[in-house]
């Protein structure tokens, strides 16, 4: 796995261009640091994520995804997946990468669009192609009680919903996010678990 880590680490170093492909590999050189320790992998996570942040621009979202026309809305959910588990897991280095101004931004964004997708067809300049909640797996990682959470799981329940080839469909529990290794609500509680569990034995 070092070696994984260290050839995310050198593709991206000579690579200028910086849209979700980087989050992606940062996501899991992050964990792999969090996990072993890595101060290196760690920093790669995290000068990734405030690149990646700063690209949002004052519309709230993405300059790297928003051109893709049609699918603009698909990839900013596919996005944020990435960018909201490094957060919860800055949480593990004592860090708290919520707080970040521009993924809240980013976030109220793409929630908005997502409720009313007129908002992502004038910022993209076209139709968006229908729903994918199988990239909406990021909103398991927000708290029980945030107002975005609870309007997607309202939205979840209305039949007339359509994935984007035109199935209809409606959702139990939020989707899981397969390419972070599924259920991220159980990722969120895992971490909050932790980090609850550090502070009690700190006090002792």
């Amino acid at each position: 796995m070092t070696q994984v880590s260290l050839h995310i680490r050198k593709f991206w170093a000579g690579n200028e261009y910086r849209n979700n492909h980087y989050a992606w590999g940062a996501v899991g050189v992050m964990q792999l640091g969090v996990l072993t320790n890595n101060q290196d992998d760690i920093d790669f996570g995290r000068t990734a994520f405030n690149q990646l942040t700063r690209a949002v621009r004052s519309d709230g979202f993405l300059a790297t995804e928003i051109w893709r026309g049609k699918r603009a809305l698909y990839y900013h959910n596919f996005s944020l997946q990435p960018l909201c588990y490094m957060a919860q897991l800055s949480k593990l280095i004592g860090e708290n990468w919520w707080s970040n101004e521009k993924l809240q931004t980013l976030m109220n964004t793409v929630s908005d669009a997502t409720l009313d997708v007129s908002i992502a067809n004038k910022a993209a300049n076209a139709a968006q192609d229908g729903f994918r909640p199988d990239e909406w797996g990021w909103y398991g990682l927000l708290p029980d009680t945030d107002p975005r959470r609870i309007k997607l799981i309202a939205l979840m329940k209305t039949a007339s919903v359509a994935w984007s080839d035109g199935r209809g469909f409606v959702l139990k529990r939020l989707p899981d996010a397969k390419e972070l290794g599924g259920n991220q609500q159980a990722f969120r509680d895992l971490v909050d678990r932790r980090v609850l569990d550090w502070k009690v034995a700190a006090k002792r």
